[in-house]
């Protein structure tokens, strides 16, 4: 899987996890028709990928709600390379994501001709309240690749040491936004491994509002939110 598909995994999942309200409203936007634009830079401030996402559907079930949001992802040149209607599920005042939908639609249709895709793991948690100084809970996720009951390939992914720092103010094209400082440290492994650290400032209503990817202690990118509407 390359790099800027995991990144976009990170993104997308860290800006869903940023959830605290017991009706899953706090730290993401829940409004049907709320629109959206994360845009991912390298280490030298050129555009890598966009990604555009719009809240399209929002059912009551006996427990909370199921929303439907449909992503665009762009490559640095403006091209769709990918267009995903994800699915989540807010329950009992905890919100759920099927990460198997998205890694389904992301890896390569290529060569996977027979091939049956399985998703294991635990996925990330926040807890009701966040506050300066709180650990969270770790996840990981494994993905294999079987063809005629055998593995073919594999590729894993976690993330942990979680911890909310502090709370500042983020200034971006999309606005001002007060959030939490959250740093985590991630691996993942597709037959090489990849080690990095990174920090996400989540804002109320919008999600991850700026999200940065360290490698040893190199920036290697970072990504904005460039556009939110309502």
């Amino acid at each position: 899987m390359k790099r800027n598909s995991v990144l976009l995994i990170v993104v997308i999942f860290l800006m869903i996890s940023g959830i605290r309200a017991q009706d899953c409203a706090g730290y993401y936007p829940v409004k049907v028709g709320a629109q959206w634009v994360v845009t991912s830079y390298n280490e030298k401030n050129a555009v890598e990928g966009t990604s555009k996402m719009k809240l399209t559907a929002k059912t009551p079930t006996a427990t909370g709600y199921d929303l439907n949001v449909a992503v665009q992802s762009l490559d640095n040149k403006g091209k769709n390379q990918m267009d995903n209607t994800l699915k989540f599920q807010c329950k009992n005042g905890i919100f759920y994501w099927d990460m198997n939908q998205f890694l389904q639609n992301a890896m390569p249709a290529k060569g996977m001709e027979g091939m049956t895709m399985k998703v294991t793991g635990t996925q990330l948690a926040f807890p009701a309240k966040l506050s300066v100084g709180q650990t969270l809970e770790n996840a990981e996720m494994t993905v294999s690749m079987e063809s005629g009951g055998m593995s073919m390939m594999s590729f894993t992914w976690k993330i942990f040491d979680r911890k909310v720092e502090a709370t500042e103010s983020v200034t971006t094209p999309a606005g001002t936004f007060e959030c939490y400082r959250i740093s985590y440290k991630m691996e993942s492994n597709s037959g090489m491994k990849m080690e990095m650290t990174g920090i996400d400032w989540i804002g109320k209503g919008v999600g991850v509002v700026k999200s940065q990817q360290f490698d040893k202690g190199k920036m290697k990118g970072y990504s904005l939110l460039t556009s939110y509407t309502e």
